[in-house]
């Protein structure tokens, strides 16, 4: 094919870049509304993006694999949905937290104006609260984790080499992004 095809592969892949950007940014202001913390969004797109990066380190220096399939980029779209999904599952079980360790403590010296962070006596609620979210978030997200990588994992049965190797990355990459969002 004389280079024809990868020459006209990468022009195209260039001019529809925008839509990746388009994409992640109406992710991250999805994320940003519905979390309400701009710290959570931003370590929330650390953690997809170290786990991409960790992911391909395991890919070619654990697993020994030189093949690195175009075709691998796509985790990218797959992790950001996971990743969101559990910053989602984490805030939405933290308020859930919140408000029942708030309601039990309605005659302590908080009020609705006050919050957990203005009071030096409260150190503990926070850690209490975030010790219970934990608990109960990361038994969620691990769950969701350990199905969609073992999805993953079982194409290492295919017969084509570049669905084995998304399988493997994909797979790896979902495991290690629990890891760092836990």
């Amino acid at each position: 094919d004389m280079g024809i095809k990868n020459a006209l592969f990468d022009e195209c892949l260039l001019s529809d870049a925008w839509l990746l950007g388009l994409g992640g940014r109406c992710v991250l202001i999805s994320m940003w509304l519905y979390t309400s913390s701009f710290f959570v969004t931003i370590n929330t797109v650390i953690a997809i993006v170290l786990s991409l990066g960790m992911s391909y380190f395991i890919y070619v220096m654990i697993f020994k694999l030189k093949f690195f399939p175009f075709m691998n980029l796509l985790v990218l779209i797959v992790i950001v949905g996971i990743g969101s999904d559990d910053a989602f599952i984490f805030m939405k079980i933290w308020h859930c937290v919140y408000m029942e360790r708030f309601r039990k403590n309605m005659n302590s010296p908080l009020t609705p104006s006050s919050s957990f962070a203005s009071d030096p006596e409260s150190r503990d609620s926070i850690v209490a609260v975030m010790s219970k979210t934990l608990e109960h978030a990361s038994l969620s997200m691990l769950v969701t984790s350990l199905t969609t990588a073992a999805a993953f994992y079982a194409s290492y049965e295919s017969s084509i080499t570049a669905v084995r190797c998304f399988g493997i990355f994909a797979g790896t990459t979902v495991m290690v992004n629990y890891l760092l969002m836990i």
